[in-house]
């Protein structure tokens, strides 16, 4: 399997999601009033998530960090199971006491594939869509997607996020050749935007992978 690539302006673009990355202040949102990141990540999905905006999926985000981008996603799939995964137990404690609807947090080390797993188990069965926006490294990366993709239903979407704009990206493909009998696809999608801001990081990308339906 090719690597597929594509570079996505969305400058003229403000969807809902957009939006409620200004309300619920969140780097995925490149009109999010604050001098940190600016990823350009909401227009994208939008595009990509539209379709299944109001149907009652199960959804996994991996590091919640202050959980503003779990309340957009609490906004933008209003019949959705959501699923927080992260590390630092103050963030879970925190995302917690927001008591957000129908939405469940989970502790995660990333670095450890039993840990991993046994988060995955607790939630009791598949995703519609699982997204990586913990550590932003090609090996950490690789040892969560080695045990997502067992977690994803057909035609599901595993997404990593935050990844360098400047790694060789045939490097994903030769850290996930044993995931590519189960992906019809993998996308890296290079988001440009006029406000995109991620000074002395440069990492506006996502690596889009859908699942096709071989068993695990």
């Amino acid at each position: 399997m090719k690597v597929n690539r594509l570079i996505i302006d969305s400058s003229e673009s403000k969807t809902d999601l957009c939006e409620l990355g200004i309300k619920y202040p969140t780097d995925k949102s490149p009109y999010v009033i604050h001098d940190g990141h600016r990823h350009p990540y909401t227009p994208i999905y939008d595009m990509l998530f539209a379709s299944l905006r109001y149907k009652p999926l199960r959804f996994a985000e991996g590091g919640i960090a202050e959980n503003m981008s779990m309340k957009c996603w609490r906004d933008y799939f209003p019949y959705a199971k959501l699923y927080g995964f992260e590390y630092l137990q103050n963030y879970i404690d925190k995302a917690i006491n927001d008591n957000l609807y129908n939405t469940t947090y989970c502790f995660m080390d990333v670095s450890n594939p039993k840990s991993i797993k046994e988060c995955f188990d607790s939630t009791g069965g598949r995703f519609d869509i699982i997204i990586d926006d913990m550590i932003h490294d090609i090996t950490h990366n690789t040892i969560f997607a080695k045990t997502a993709y067992k977690y994803l239903n057909p035609g599901g979407y595993l997404i990593i996020e935050d990844v360098f704009r400047n790694k060789d990206e045939n490097k994903y493909l030769d850290t996930f050749k044993d995931l590519i009998p189960y992906f019809s696809s993998m996308t890296f999608i290079v988001t440009e935007h006029d406000n995109r801001h991620s000074p002395g990081w440069d990492n506006d990308q996502l690596l889009v992978l859908h699942r096709n339906e071989k068993l695990c």
